[in-house]
């Protein structure tokens, strides 16, 4: 969707308006042009909204941002949503990249989709290799504390640098601490506690890795 015309003409067929309710919806349709006309004219980028126009969207819980520059969050007319969306934050290592807003996969089973908030990562360390190669992106999600073994990723702020470690955790049987170990012998396996492990600012729990596409 590259433009303004084509973004509300999006909001407009998730609402299932047509295009007179649209206009309608906007205070259009009281003059001698038919509500629709003038829609049809904003759509087609022939006509800009106006000022009073933006607020009413604004006001019904569009992004306006999004619907003017195309980035941001995806909002619909209303209050009510009738489409399911999903949150994916995108990190190239331990710095934050960007958070989209994008409908929901039909079929989440298929990449084992955990949750409705994902976190797309791109490993930039070689602590997991062979499993988890360097560039190599996962999909992971949040937790607020290691419950279950498996591979997690650590991100934290150390003097004032953003740190990333991605490693297996195994909860020992005291529950209080963890045995981290990688899969690249070059790293040596440690432990850690669980009061020392939750001082991390953000910490993921990876459940799968995704495809890449070598280009030929």
């Amino acid at each position: 969707m590259r433009s303004i015309g084509e973004r509300l003409d999006w909001i407009r067929e998730q609402k299932e308006m047509s295009l007179e309710e649209l206009g309608q919806y906007l205070g259009y349709g009281q003059a001698k042009t038919a509500a629709r006309q003038v829609m049809s004219r904003i759509l087609n980028n022939h006509r800009n909204l106006t000022l009073e126009d933006l607020s009413k969207l604004q006001s019904g819980g569009v992004d306006l941002n999004w619907l003017i520059n195309g980035v941001g969050e995806i909002k619909e007319l209303g209050e009510e949503s009738t489409e399911k969306f999903a949150t994916y934050h995108f990190y190239d290592g331990a710095e934050h990249v960007e958070t989209l807003k994008i409908p929901e996969f039909k079929y989440p089973e298929i990449i084992n989709m955990q949750s409705d908030e994902i976190y797309a990562v791109r490993i930039k360390t070689e602590m997991m290799s062979p499993t988890i190669k360097v560039n190599e992106t996962v999909n992971a999600v949040k937790v607020d504390s290691i419950k279950h073994d498996g591979i997690y990723i650590l991100i934290d702020e150390i003097d004032g640098e953003e740190v990333m470690s991605v490693r297996r955790f195994f909860i020992n049987l005291d529950r209080s601490s963890y045995q981290v170990i990688h899969d690249n012998p070059s790293y040596p396996d440690t432990e850690i506690s669980k009061e020392t492990l939750e001082k991390n600012r953000l910490i993921l729990r990876v459940f799968s890795i995704m495809q890449t596409i070598v280009k030929i």
